[in-house]
């Protein structure tokens, strides 16, 4: 459909309102505002080889949010060493989060030369991969180096990054990089995890962590919660049981694996353990039908599982029959959906022991096992 001018003039409107980036879909994310978040000194360290100080950023309402640090380091190639000042953000179980410059402070090479835009964004890729293999190196091998004379007869050390590392560095700023990697997920860290487990935690700030998108916090949370007994406070348990509805399907994984199988006895959690199910991916799936095994299943859900068969893949099948093998009541509308599997010669026994087991069959699917009973004898 061809436009007219109104369809123009209200497109060239809307372009003015909120601007061409955001009709592209360009524009980030709003920062949240920090303007009124409180900052608390915590501990600040002076040595030789590095200087920092610490501090616990909270939000208006006194809520600990996450902890930030001004860091000055040397950096040394060659025999010569150069001053780094950079600033850090953690979140509240120490992990490494961001870093920033403060105004007039730049990163530079061995060369002098100053990072460009695409190796400060390198050196936040770098930072932020928490499992580096530049953990494993000390800085004494890092590069191949050799000893030669120059012409005004002072000894120089040249050299090149070893090839397993090259990656993981800027070429020219390997021992920038490694110095940085080591203060973002050393012994810094460690401290402020310390620090925030000998905090007074809140209910809320535990339900926040539980809720949280990151994946850190919600296994923290998670093992403080069941340790401390407070999975049987409501508050608690829903927050909790969220998780299994998440993005995260790891940190949904890992609360399966943890959770008594108690919680899930009762008719209300069995059932919200179904919805999940439903909703979920097929590795959860999995999962949540593996945890199933340990519960006395109740009716409502053998009848939720026996609807779901039909879309479900080999592995989930067998996995919901052997759920079904001791479940001796299971409705008619159940048992119907059932006897279809006797076409299928891969389930055949599965199937005819689960309805042979049933209380109640009704006449119709009676008749039907009778029908293949027999059928089965002329076939062999």
């Amino acid at each position: 459909m061809a436009l007219n001018q109104s369809h123009i003039s209200l497109i060239h409107l809307i372009i003015l309102s909120i601007g061409m980036d955001a009709v592209l879909g360009l524009v980030p994310k709003q920062k949240r505002d920090e303007s009124n978040f409180q900052k608390e000194s915590i501990f600040k360290v002076e040595t030789d080889s590095i200087r920092y100080e610490i501090w616990l950023v909270s939000d208006p309402g006194n809520q600990p949010d996450h902890y930030y640090g001004e860091i000055f380091t040397p950096v040394c190639y060659s025999r010569t060493c150069y001053p780094v000042f950079i600033n850090y953000r953690w979140d509240l179980l120490g992990n490494y989060e961001k870093y920033e410059l403060s105004e007039g402070r730049v990163l530079t090479k061995s060369d002098h030369a100053e990072f460009d835009k695409k190796e400060y964004e390198k050196l936040e890729e770098i930072l932020s991969n928490e499992n580096s293999i530049l953990k494993n190196y000390r800085a004494d091998q890092l590069v191949t180096s050799t000893e030669t004379i120059n012409p005004t007869g002072v000894d120089a050390v040249t050299g090149a990054t070893i090839k397993s590392i090259q990656r993981e560095v800027i070429s020219g700023a390997v021992y920038s990089c490694y110095t940085l990697w080591h203060i973002a997920h050393g012994d810094i860290s460690e401290k402020l995890k310390q620090h925030t487990e000998n905090l007074l935690i809140s209910d809320s700030l535990l339900i926040q962590f539980l809720q949280s998108s990151n994946h850190h916090y919600q296994y923290w949370a998670i093992d403080n919660t069941l340790i401390g007994g407070q999975i049987k406070e409501g508050k608690f348990k829903e927050p909790m049981l969220d998780i299994l509805d998440g993005e995260n399907v790891f940190a949904a994984n890992y609360l399966l694996k943890v959770l008594s199988p108690e919680v899930f006895n009762e008719k209300d959690e069995q059932q919200r353990l179904m919805e999940s199910f439903l909703n979920g991916s097929y590795p959860l799936q999995v999962s949540i039908l593996k945890k199933l095994s340990q519960i006395e299943v109740n009716p409502g859900t053998s009848s939720v599982l026996v609807k779901h068969l039909p879309e479900t893949g080999d592995e989930q099948k067998k996995l919901i029959f052997g759920l079904l093998a001791e479940e001796k009541n299971l409705d008619p509308n159940s048992q119907k959906i059932l006897i279809e599997f006797l076409l299928q010669p891969k389930w055949e026994m599965e199937v005819l022991g689960i309805l042979k087991n049933q209380k109640n069959l009704s006449p119709e699917i009676k008749g039907e096992l009778v029908a293949f009973s027999e059928k089965d004898k002329t076939l062999k």
